[in-house]
């Protein structure tokens, strides 16, 4: 069962039987990093990690982040995200772009292998956004810790 959070209602938890694989289907899990590979038609290098000016978007149970950096300079948000019956939507909380905050925006999606595929139109400060994003899922791997600093004594 993955738990949800609805926006207008704070941290309410909604239950979902994962039957299906895909937005289009119940509830596809979405939880973990992703790094977006292509926006309105623009393709970014394929990658197997995210790398300095990337764009990464991470998922819990009922939180987002987002952060990189475009046109460069550093962008990123945060809030909690729903999915019910092929539409994610994330409640923006904070964000980097003022217009953003407070905004509830709702995104046609779909989940191929490890591609999420998901599109939204909306009004924000007065101005017409459209967004066509698909998102790569980033292999979770164990980062490999560091062997200790050795003190060697001069003899």
């Amino acid at each position: 069962m993955q738990k949800t959070s609805l926006c207008s209602g704070g941290a309410v938890a909604l239950a979902a039987v994962l039957l299906l694989t895909g937005c289009a289907g119940t509830s596809p899990d979405l939880r973990g990093t992703w790094v977006l590979v292509s926006a309105g038609g623009h393709q970014f290098p394929a990658v197997e990690t995210a790398g300095p000016g990337d764009i990464v978007k991470i998922l819990t149970d009922d939180a987002f982040a987002t952060t990189g950096r475009a046109a460069g300079k550093f962008e990123g948000g945060a809030g909690d995200w729903s999915y019910r019956d092929g539409v994610y939507t994330e409640c923006i909380r904070v964000h980097s772009n003022e217009d953003l905050i407070g905004q509830k925006i709702s995104f046609r999606c779909r989940v191929e292998g490890d591609f999420w595929h998901h599109a939204a139109e909306f009004v924000a400060g007065g101005r017409r956004h459209f967004i066509d994003e698909v998102w790569r899922r980033l292999a979770s791997g164990k980062c490999a810790a560091a062997p200790a600093a050795s003190a060697s004594v001069a003899e």
